[in-house]
């Protein structure tokens, strides 16, 4: 299956790579929009590098505001919902726990460490959505994660718990989500901006 997936990338990913490695004319535009500029030193570049990838993990992208560009995030929140928070965090703390004896909790540390990728080297104001988004749904299956190993633990120790924990969850995430669809279907359209 390794070998399989190897041979696949190879076949269509090989010759855009050895485009990229010796057309200049497709290098110029990675140059126009690269986070450094030209003669940057090593060690600057990676603290750019580094202090970009992290606002992707940051609550001001994640759940305040987004995307710098209005019209790439949702409206009047975050890339998710406040909700989300408790979700991922206990799916953090479940990956990392098995990370050593399942080799899928490994594979999804690797995928929500790797989210950000596609937008930490160009030049933006801040995280961008679209460029990080491919990686996104790491951080779903993260929630997801955390939601059934918060259901378990708590079912094991008290299912009225268990319940009315996912009952409040539920209902934060239905009151987000009647917010952000109020002001998408009613100001968000009018604003200037957008």
């Amino acid at each position: 299956v390794i070998l399989a997936f190897a041979l696949g990338l190879a076949v269509t990913f090989g010759p855009l790579v050895v485009r990229h490695l010796t057309d200049p004319a497709i290098a110029a535009r990675g140059l126009q929009t690269r986070l450094w500029e030209p003669g940057t030193p090593l060690p600057a570049v990676a603290l750019r590098v580094l202090g970009r990838y992290a606002i992707h993990f940051g609550p001001g992208f994640l759940f305040v505001r987004g995307d710098a560009d209005p019209g790439n995030s949702p409206a009047d929140s975050g890339m998710f919902e406040w909700a989300l928070l408790p979700l991922l965090l206990v799916g953090l703390f479940a990956a990392l726990r098995r990370v050593r004896s399942q080799a899928s909790s490994a594979f999804l540390v690797a995928m929500v460490l790797a989210y950000p990728a596609g937008d930490v080297v160009a030049r933006y104001d801040g995280a961008h959505a679209f460029r990080s988004s491919p990686g996104i749904a790491a951080l779903l299956l993260l929630a997801a994660l955390g939601a059934v190993s918060a259901w378990r633990w708590l079912r094991e120790r008290n299912r009225a718990l268990a319940w009315g924990t996912a009952a409040v969850i539920a209902g934060a995430t239905l009151v987000q989500d009647a917010r952000s669809l109020t002001t998408y279907f009613g100001s968000w359209p009018e604003r200037p901006a957008i």
